[in-house]
Order: structure tokens, then sequence, then C-alpha cells
């Protein structure tokens, strides 16, 4: 990633369900050794069932070039939502200058 804020982030994510979901918060967090963690999150208006939804949510603070961080994605449970096992995933992350 870039060193310079801000950062896009673009989530893409499915609707795997069987209905339309309203107000889906997409939320990344972004951490890295003796820096303040950032936070940053998005509501995405609607999704369709079984398609895909792409969201790009701006970083607005970034850790030094050269750094190494984690970026943690989390798609927050839809009404009626069962199975949240899918819902996060993780990235390791370098930042260049």
């Amino acid at each position: 990633m870039t060193g310079k804020a801000p950062v896009p982030v673009v989530v893409k994510f499915a609707n795997q369900g069987d209905n339309a979901q309203q107000n889906v918060v997409v939320d990344v967090r972004l951490t890295a050794p003796g820096q303040q963690p950032v936070t940053a999150k998005k509501t995405v208006n609607r999704t369709q069932p079984g398609e895909e939804t792409s969201v790009t949510i701006p970083l607005p603070k970034v850790p030094p070039a050269t750094s190494v961080g984690t970026l943690l994605v989390k798609i927050q449970p839809v009404g009626g939502e069962k199975n949240t096992d899918n819902n996060e995933a993780t990235y390791t992350v370098i930042f260049a200058g």
C-alpha cells in the first residue's frame, strides 16, 4: 500500500443469502507496531442476493513507509444472518513510500 493518507481500501463481498439487505456496515481496522489503531467504516445502502458488492473505504491515517501492519476487514451481521464465520478476514499489509 502507498504510505500516504488517505489510502483507499477496496472491500469486495457477496450477499450469500436469499434476501436483499440494507445498510450493510463494513469496518476496517489497521494496526501496526508502535502506532495507534486506525479504524474506518462505510455503510452499503443495499445488496442483492447472490451478487458481489464493492465498497471503497479511505483510511485517514497510515503508518510510516516500510511499516508492516495488519488490516482487519469485518462485515457486520445483518438481520436473520445465522452464519457469520465468513464475515471477517485479516491481511498483512506493507506500506511503501
